[in-house]
């Protein structure tokens, strides 16, 4: 994600920067995809259901805002 924060430097418009500042970390990609599992499947003590769902509330939260 900081590569992508960093890169916002060359956005002119200081709306579209913010915008694209705080929707950059909320976006799952497959690198986020074994934290997640992993930290899901520690505190939930293994619900198969927890990681899918906390990586599509991800995507919800970036089409939402």
């Amino acid at each position: 994600g900081v590569p992508g924060i960093m890169a916002t430097r060359t956005i002119e418009n200081e709306k579209d920067r913010r915008m694209t500042m705080m929707t950059t970390t909320a976006i799952p990609c497959g690198a986020k995809l074994p934290v997640i599992a992993t930290i899901a499947g520690f505190l939930m003590g293994g619900a198969w259901w927890v990681a899918p769902l906390m990586y599509f509330a991800g995507i919800i939260v970036v089409i939402v805002s």
